[in-house]
């Protein structure tokens, strides 16, 4: 049989020399008796238990998402423009709060704010900023109010 190859790091930690090795004997016995191969199983009331109680982010506990976005079935409910000013803006859609209320049952539903997605923002700009005025058709969906042919100034030219 041919001699085998000489591994330094086997041969420190047969003697102790290696360094995780007199780092662990510093340590106050870590290990326990642990040996390799020899290890006896947990006791039922040792072993690990699943985790009970806990639900997945948006389980059961949560009543189940209405309908929403962009592309639910419309009916518009203004023959003119409504004018009001960009509450907020996330990445694709935005809250329009209208000057006045909305003559309409869904005009409570988010508070009196109105729905705007960036494909309905004349002029393909996609986002309006917060704060800005703007001037919109207002459509009803199953999901709420909603703004149509929204653009920043009277003329609507985006």
């Amino acid at each position: 049989m041919p001699d085998e190859p000489f591994d330094p790091w086997a041969s420190a930690a047969a003697d102790g020399t290696s360094a995780a090795v007199m780092k662990s004997a510093k340590k106050k016995d870590a290990w326990g008796s642990f040996k390799a191969g020899e290890a006896e199983a947990l006791s039922d009331s040792e072993a690990a238990k699943p985790k009970q109680g806990k639900k997945k982010k948006g389980g059961d506990s949560k009543k189940p998402a209405g309908p929403s976005g962009p592309n639910l079935a419309r009916k518009r409910v203004t023959d003119s423009k409504v004018s009001g000013v960009v509450e907020s803006w996330t990445n694709s859609y935005g809250w329009i709060r209208p000057f006045q209320r909305v003559n309409h049952p869904k005009a409570g539903k988010h508070g009196g704010k109105i729905y705007i997605h960036g494909k309905d923002v004349k002029g393909g700009l996609g986002f309006l900023p917060v704060g800005a005025p703007v001037e919109f058709y207002v459509f009803e969906d199953d999901a709420g109010l909603g703004a149509e042919e929204c653009s920043t100034d009277g003329k609507g030219k985006g």
